[in-house]
This record gives structure tokens, sequence and C-alpha cells, in this order.
């Protein structure tokens, strides 16, 4: 798998992101993740200028990303296109559809249950997770993208 996505600018961008700053930063990540939902923007910062502040960390160093809900459920297709047509490289959050999720309700839709998937997953001798993880033929992308429901694991509220 590869370690880093090449952005517009030549940059290589980690592609494993941590959602959790300072110890993140204090580990050697550089690829910090963020939405919305989490409403800790200012505490991101705070604690960005705070490693940079005390030399831990330059800031062209560092790759701070929002996240766009995107998994095989609602695949934003349209959205992703158009970010790939002006060089923006996207970050999903939820990819594997959060199974965990100690919101979700009896009857959601469990990704890794899916018996497409573990189909996916058994004929490349991997599990359901690692399905996301290499490369897949074009018949078990299409699979895949014919999940979409547009159905949102995150519900975000103004």
């Amino acid at each position: 798998m590869t370690s880093a996505l090449t952005l517009n600018t030549g940059a290589q961008m980690p592609i494993l992101g941590l959602g959790t700053w300072k110890v993140a930063i204090l580990a050697g990540y550089r690829h910090i993740d963020g939405a919305y939902a989490y409403k800790n923007e200012e505490e991101v910062g705070a604690a960005v200028h705070a490693m940079i502040d005390q030399g831990v960390v330059k800031r062209e160093e560092l790759f701070i990303v929002s996240k766009i809900e995107c998994h095989p459920y609602v695949t934003q297709e349209k959205l992703i296109n158009f970010c790939h047509s002006k060089g923006i490289t996207v970050t999903a959050y939820s990819p594997l559809g959060s199974p965990d999720r100690p919101w979700a309700k009896p009857g959601d839709p469990s990704l890794l249950e899916d018996p497409k998937i573990r189909a996916i997953a058994d004929k490349y001798k991997k599990t359901a997770a690692q399905v996301f993880d290499f490369k897949l033929s074009k018949e078990d992308m299409n699979t895949i993208m014919s999940f979409n429901r547009n159905w949102r694991i995150i519900r975000i509220e103004q």
C-alpha cells in the first residue's frame, strides 16, 4: 500500500492521519485529520500552534485536512470527481461505515457484514476491512459502488 499521496503542489502527504493532534504530532504524525462534526477547530489550532512554537514541527511539514463523509453507502461521486478535477485530494470520513458507532440503530446497514463485501474479501483471502486496503478489479469496484444509497452515518446539526 502507498504510504503517501502526491498533491498538486508536489508535496507528499502521508495517507495515514491521526485525529489527536498534539499527541499525533509528538508521535511523528504529520497528517492531522479533522471534521466539522468534531467541533474542535480551536483546540486543534491551539495545539498545532503550540507544537510549532515549541519547535517540534514546522507548519509546512503538516497536512491538516477536513474530511467528507464517503463510504460505499454515500459515495459522493460528483463531489469527488469535482475535487479531483481541481487537483484536490479527498480524505474520507468513515470509509468503513463506522461499524462501532454508538448511535447506530437496529436495522442500519453494516458495511463490513454485507454479503457482497464478504464475498470480495473471500475472493482475495482478506478480511472485510482489508477489501478497502488494496487495488480491486473494476468489477469489484462496480459492486462496491452499487451500494450507494445516499445514506449518511453522521447527522450533522447546525
